[in-house]
């Protein structure tokens, strides 16, 4: 019998179940009438998982005393009780929504809305704390919309569950409230909560209403509450820039970290927001934006590997379905002047779709001057169709009591029949704007009867203007030819033709990302979010997903496009994102990189165009050994492009095949040979071939250069095949001048032998900390000695450090991390690896374990490939730890993450993990591989 079953066997005297309605992390919610007083209401069952654990008697009594609570913007409880060994409590059905399905439909509210929920919230605390009740769960999910009032459930909820709870539960197992909304003293396990707490959580609702989302996400529950106590939040003006500073200042006291420096009542909190709203009328008044200045990060590392944009294949030729667009000058009754502006301004417009061709008609009108009206239609459509158009375009301007109209007509020059009449009005001062609005919904009409204009449906909804929309698309063509500076600008000209053109920031933050300088990156998000704030949710939020990609929110970003492509299935951005996310974190997500396939595929059947979507199938179809979906997408990707068909006819050609392959290669650049070299490293797809090519690039007529980066492929790859020694003395001929080799550090914390090369560098590097260049996370490149040899130092510590080197090492963190930007993840990735190694010296292996978690819960994407920047020894280690506590489950997923990060030195930890994989097995555990072999 199911649960809904045997809840109504054992309450159906009392209620009549009439289905579930919804469910949280501890409860399922049914759907009820109550029988005696004819009423329908709520009824919320504790699932049993959570109800073994509690004393049953002691959450009644709590219980209790929440029944009490009377208050019109409190959720009365009507029952609780025990049954059939269930608990549960009763509540009315409200008619309407909660503020988060307002906030997810909406993600900001207005100003107005926001301060008025949290007065009311505030009142409901209020009388709650005077009864000596803390909620301690505040989160949108318990706030209630109904009647244009604020309605606050499950009161004092969190405290029954906290009280009934076995002595330790609450740190172990069952942990009480929602961590996006959690105060600092409540993440650290506080045991003395009082109403300050209430107050954060209220606060991070109220930031939520104002920013579209909470002060601190991340990517799980332990990071989230680490950036509660450890964080100071985004101003709300980052997302909002027209935030008053008055409301500004009380989400900031709110959210003060010592609960001394909040609010110290709902009361205190709700005379804030009074005095607010006593005062002159509240508007957001308008601030110019701000943006970060910062060095760029530009970095010639092995090779660019990630396709950040959907963009057109530039190899595609244009094609028009049904032949061009006739266009007549559109009439303007204040003369011959205004005619020729708007027939110029339209044929402009229209000319900056892709693939329309715009057919200039003034010749089929008579000389002198007289407009298309006084013509037989007849005769201009015949005339349409000896300039080769299947379309014909009319229009001009019209005085009407309110104002003059833009109207435009559509003909087929094969029917003769008019196909679609369009308005634009009342006319601004600005006729080029309306112009510009007209030609885009011209488009879209055409596009929907056939016509190629080079537009995918979905993008027709991204802006209002057909200019913008064609600059938008000029930046992704240059950006697939790899002309970054190309891409920028027509993406700069994109924004400055429509200031609300939210996907045109996002496409200048991807060019950003490929330029390695993601405070950039990060800015023209954060601009884009503020100018483009009355744009739809559709593009707001993939605003938001770049903002997530860009700080390296792993969790956050698959679940925002997880509900996005749900929501907007017709958008192949949303799929391509998707797939993106899938691939480039699918080592802390514990996914595999193919798992990105399918969302790519859906992607291409929206729009065929995505060239670069076809290169990134194949590559991941080769590692997974899948020939015939690489067989099926090789097709479509250009001749020039070496890197897919290379490795192509090295995998799945015959003898003769990879010989001349190979052959073709030694001329080859060495981009295409070391892109080569990492796919066939990665996992250990097949290394004798990988060690092959990179003997390529060590041929006496290869530049220093190449032979260089060609030493470093075969130290790793014949390292990896047990030929060391004779790697080292390849590495040693050849290597660079600089003493600091990043290659053998990663070779050492494997487990190398290398010591004699390895301690001298790692000497150096303290040396370097020691003498006052601690690592500037606000100024230096990744790659500036002080910040590689830093990283070197806390790999080392984490693995083998003693507690001094370990404290040593944090002091110096905290000397410059506070400057860094917030799309540099490594300040923090090494301090929460710090923290670990000192939980592990002190033998809290559960306090190591949820430390090292948290320093890979912001992956360094697109530099992974760079030496030390996959974390491999911290994932190593937790590997260890796991295999050590006999739980295997967890440690198989941390040794598959060596198949997935993209990094051709993980596979130098492959020796070590064979011992933790054959621990593994005996235990009765699958190891299960992303389609790499071992």
């Amino acid at each position: 019998m199911d649960q809904a079953a045997r809840l109504q066997a054992a309450l159906g005297q009392r209620y009549a179940f009439d289905g579930e309605v919804g469910h949280g992390m501890t409860t399922i919610v049914y759907r009820a009438r109550d029988l005696k007083h004819d009423r329908l209401v709520a009824i919320k069952v504790l699932d049993p998982e959570t109800t073994a654990g509690l004393g049953t008697s002691r959450f009644l009594r709590e219980i209790q005393i929440v029944a009490r609570l009377q208050h019109p913007h409190i959720l009365p409880l009507f029952d609780s009780g025990h049954a059939d060994g269930f608990l549960y409590y009763v509540m009315p059905l409200v008619e309407g929504e909660s503020l988060r399905d307002r906030l997810t439909r909406d993600t900001q509210l207005p100003l107005a809305d926001a301060l008025r929920i949290t007065a009311q919230v505030a009142e409901a605390l209020g009388h709650a704390h005077s009864h000596g009740v803390i909620h301690r769960d505040i989160k949108p999910g318990n706030i209630l919309l109904t009647g244009g009032h604020a309605v606050v459930s499950d009161f004092g909820i969190a405290r029954a569950l906290d009280v009934a709870a076995p002595e330790g539960v609450t740190s172990t197992g069952l942990t009480v409230g929602t961590p996006a909304y959690m105060s600092p003293e409540q993440c650290t396990g506080s045991a003395h909560l009082d109403a300050r707490s209430d107050i954060y959580s209220l606060g991070c609702v109220l930031y939520e209403m104002l920013a579209g989302e909470p002060p601190f996400p991340g990517p799980d529950r332990r990071a989230v509450m680490a950036r509660h106590v450890q964080e100071k939040p985004p101003s709300p003006r980052v997302f909002r820039p027209h935030t008053p500073e008055a409301v500004e200042s009380i989400v900031a006291k709110a959210l003060a970290k010592l609960p001394a420096d909040r609010y110290q009542s709902p009361e205190e909190l709700g005379e804030a927001l009074t005095v607010l709203s006593s005062g002159p009328p509240l508007t957001e008044a308008p601030r110019g934006p701000r943006w970060t200045t910062s060095a760029l990060l530009a970095v010639a590392i092995l090779l660019a590997l990630w396709v950040g944009v959907a963009v057109l294949n530039p190899s595609s030729s244009p094609t028009v379905v049904g032949g061009g667009l006739v266009v007549l000058p559109l009439e303007g009754p204040r003369g011959d002047g205004e005619a020729a502006t708007l027939h110029r301004l339209m044929q402009n417009a229209l000319s900056f779709l892709p693939n329309l061709q715009v057919i200039d008609g003034t010749d089929l009108l008579e000389a002198g001057g007289s407009g298309w009206r006084s013509h037989d239609m007849r005769e201009l459509l015949q005339g349409a169709a000896d300039k080769g158009g299947a379309h014909l375009l009319v229009g001009g301007v019209l005085d009407g009591s309110e104002g003059r109209t833009l109207a435009v007509d559509g003909y087929s020059v094969e029917s003769d029949e008019r196909l679609f009449h369009l308005e634009e009005g009342p006319v601004p001062t600005r006729i080029d704007d309306a112009v510009d609005r007209l030609a885009l919904s011209v488009a879209r009409e055409l596009a929907g009867m056939g016509v190629d204009v080079g537009v995918p449906p979905y993008l027709f909804r991204s802006t209002v203007s057909a200019r913008a929309l064609g600059h938008l698309l000029q930046g992704q063509k240059r950006f697939y030819q790899r002309d970054l500076d190309g891409a920028k600008t027509a993406f700069d000209r994109a924004i400055q033709t429509d200031p609300t053109f939210a996907l045109a920031y996002h496409r200048r933050s991807i060019v950003d990302v490929w330029n390695y300088d993601y405070p950039a990156a990060l800015s023209s998000v954060d601009l884009g979010v503020s100018h483009a704030a009355s744009t739809t949710r559709e593009w707001r939020d993939l605003l938001r997903a770049q903002r997530l990609l860009v700080t390296r929110q792993a969790d956050s970003l698959v679940d925002l496009m997880e509900r996005y492509v749900s929501d907007f299935p017709d958008n192949a951005d949303g799929w391509f994102i998707l797939g993106e996310a899938n691939e480039a974190f699918s080592a802390v997500t514990g996914g595999c990189a193919s798992d990105a396939i399918p969302s790519w595929r859906r992607s291409l059947q929206i729009d065929d165009r995505l060239a670069p979507v076809h290169r990134d199938i194949v590559q991941l179809a080769l590692r997974d050994g899948n020939e015939e979906l690489a067989r099926a997408h090789l097709e479509e990707i250009p001749e020039a492009d070496r890197f897919p068909r290379a490795a192509f006819d090295l995998q799945f050609g015959d003898a003769s095949v990879r010989e001349a392959t190979l052959q073709e290669l030694r001329r080859a650049e060495r981009a295409v040979i070391s892109e080569l070299v990492m796919h066939l490293g990665y996992d250990a797809l097949d290394l004798p071939l990988a060690d092959t090519l990179a003997s390529i690039l060590l041929e006496p007529q290869r530049s220093s250069t190449d032979q260089q980066r060609g030493a470093y492929y075969h130290l790793v790859v014949s390292a990896a095949q047990g030929r060391l020694d004779e790697a080292l003395a390849t590495w040693n001929r050849l290597r660079s001048g600089d003493a600091f080799d990043l290659v053998i550090v990663d070779a050492y914390l494997a487990g190398y032998p290398v010591d004699r090369y390895a301690l001298p560098m790692f000497a150096d590097a303290l040396e370097l900390a020691r003498s006052g260049r601690a690592p500037n996370y606000a100024e230096d490149e990744p790659w500036d000695e002080s910040r590689r040899s830093f990283r070197a130092l806390v790999h080392r510590a984490v693995m083998e450090g003693d507690s001094a080197q370990v404290r040593f090492l944090l002091e110096r963190l905290a000397d410059t991390s506070p400057a860094a930007n917030a799309s540099d993840p490594m300040p923090s990735s090494l301090h929460a690896a710090l923290r670990g190694r000192m939980a592990l010296l002190a033998a809290d292996t559960s306090g190591a374990i949820g430390w090292l978690q948290q320093s890979l819960t912001r992956p360094v994407t697109h530099l992974n490939v760079y030496p030390l920047m996959s974390m491999a020894s911290e994932r190593l280690l937790l590997a260890e730890i796991h295999a050590a506590r006999r739980e295997y489950q967890r440690a198989a997923l941390w040794v598959g993450t060596f198949g997935s990060a993209a990094a051709l030195t993980d596979v130098l930890y492959h020796r070590r993990l064979a011992e933790i994989e054959e621990d593994i097995v005996s235990a009765g555990v699958t190891l299960e591989t992303c389609g790499g072999a071992h």
